[in-house]
């Protein structure tokens, strides 16, 4: 039940290289998330918990632990921070990268990755701060808590 308040976007696109699975989140792009169209701000990312000076976007340093999954199930973990993800970026964008190991969701990961069955990037986060543009509707996150980062259709 802990996942209903949790919002699940998808931002990119995946690909695979070898035994290597990396995709882009890029700022300021409308998506459709589970409650409707947003944009995310540069340097609106945080991991879960994490304090000021720990902003993915700005810096690359984030809390241990933050996994890649596929569907955000937490039984299929690929890889996660400290253990074979990588998350770099700048202003614009910011960069996912996993290392799969050879075990049988890795190779569930890539096989999905390869064949257009997970051909998706989605983020699971929690909105900390947001404006709405009464108009159209559109949610603008300025601060967010990064939970995870799924592999999805």
């Amino acid at each position: 039940m802990a996942d209903l308040w949790r919002e699940r976007w998808r931002v990119g696109e995946v690909c695979a290289r070898g035994r290597v699975i990396e995709g882009t989140i890029r700022y300021g792009v409308a998506c459709l998330d589970t409650l409707g169209a947003l944009v995310v701000e540069p340097g609106a990312l945080w991991p879960a918990g994490g304090s000021p000076g720990l902003r993915i976007a700005s810096d690359g340093r984030v809390k241990s632990g933050l996994p890649l999954n596929v569907a955000h199930d937490p039984e299929r973990v690929v890889a996660w921070v400290g253990h074979g993800l990588d998350l770099s970026g700048n202003s614009r964008e910011l960069r996912v990268r996993a290392a799969v190991p050879a075990t049988p969701t890795g190779e569930i990961a890539l096989e999905g990755v390869r064949t257009g069955a997970h051909a998706g990037l989605s983020m699971e986060f929690v909105s900390r701060g947001e404006d709405r543009d009464p108009r159209t509707g559109l949610r603008f996150i300025w601060d967010a808590a990064v939970w995870g980062f799924g592999l999805v259709l």
